[in-house]
């Protein structure tokens, strides 16, 4: 194995970071008065927050005591069951749906193809990614914090990601640091480790954003104090929708030319993982995608991904693709 493959191949494993409720007549959720305004201009709007915490906005066309019919902007005309609605709130004095959106469960929202935004959680959204790499599953512990461990498909090697957002004044600036903790696994006794802090920033909200990120990647191995070796890694990312139910997704890795070079070649063991000197390589890895969602707890993302690597002696560029398809759902 090339080193310059072993890292990018190290890098990219490591970090691919009931019972129904009862209605009664008399205290539905909703009333079953409906009110219409004489003006065309305004509309009576409802956020409607439902059971698993995906919330609503629009107008109420029709209730008939088991369910609604909801006019929204972003989904069209929809359907809920009462058994599965939370609250229903009156949103006053509200000219037009043109400028309100549907505030739904951002858990996706907050991951682009390899790459996570600034964007925060809402408390107990918890999903779940499934792609190539392996599987993924995050949790939102509360609003800003979240937690989540991801793996190769064979559990080696994998990590655990730490996340914290921060609160701001404006409601399109977020700011949030996170980090990985990794570890080769059974591969060699889970004598490797990597440490991945990062710093993001992102400008939009849930459906249109920009995020640039700036980490740095550290290896060692415990068996070798000796050896470490580490590098910087910028990140650039968005998304923008492109009709109400799929959204275009551009994310990228650059890897820049090491700080710290090993003092040696680490080989592991069992010769499976080697690490040593990288000819001050660099990296960057493009990713464009599309994610496509028509159900609110889950989503498909097609990538078309490559990376290109760059010898720092030769100056020579091999270029490789790495297509990526992963599966989004909520639990």
């Amino acid at each position: 194995m090339k080193p310059i493959s072993t890292v990018i191949l190290f890098l990219i494993l490591f970090t691919s970071g009931g019972v129904k409720a009862q209605t009664h007549s008399g205290t539905n959720i909703v009333s079953a008065q409906i009110q219409q305004s004489d003006s065309t201009k305004t509309k009576q709007l409802y956020l409607v927050t439902k059971l698993n915490n995906l919330e609503y906005v629009g107008e109420i066309l029709s209730d008939d005591g088991h369910e609604i019919f909801l006019n929204t902007e972003n989904v069209g005309k929809i359907y809920i069951q009462k058994s599965e609605i939370k609250s229903v709130v009156k949103k006053e004095d509200i000219k037009s749906t043109t400028n309100i959106q549907d505030v739904e469960d951002n858990s996706f929202s907050t991951i682009y193809i390899f790459s996570s935004n600034a964007l925060p959680f809402k408390k107990g959204t918890n999903y779940g990614l499934l792609s190539l790499l392996g599987p993924e599953a995050h949790f939102a512990l509360t609003d800003n914090l979240s937690v989540g461990i991801l793996s190769a498909w064979i559990a080696s090697p994998f990590a655990a990601s730490v996340r914290y957002s921060f609160k701001t004044n404006n409601e399109n600036l977020h700011y949030s640091v996170s980090s990985l903790f990794g570890t080769s696994g059974y591969f060699d006794n889970f004598d490797v480790y990597l440490v991945c802090p990062n710093a993001a920033v992102t400008w939009g909200k849930e459906k249109k954003n920009l995020t640039i990120g700036f980490s740095y990647l550290f290896v060692g191995a415990f068996s070798n104090p000796s050896f470490s070796t580490g590098a910087p890694m910028l990140s650039f990312a968005g998304t923008i929708p492109i009709t109400r139910k799929t959204q275009f997704i551009f994310d990228s890795e650059i890897g820049l030319p090491s700080i710290i070079e090993p003092n040696n070649i680490y080989t592991s063991p069992d010769g499976i993982l080697s690490i040593g000197k990288i000819n001050n390589a660099s990296f960057v890895w493009l990713m464009p995608g599309v994610r496509f969602q028509s159900k609110p707890n889950s989503a498909f993302q097609i990538s078309l991904s490559g990376v290109i690597s760059i010898d720092g002696v030769s100056k020579t560029a091999t270029t490789t693709p790495f297509p990526i398809f992963s599966w989004f759902f909520k639990f």
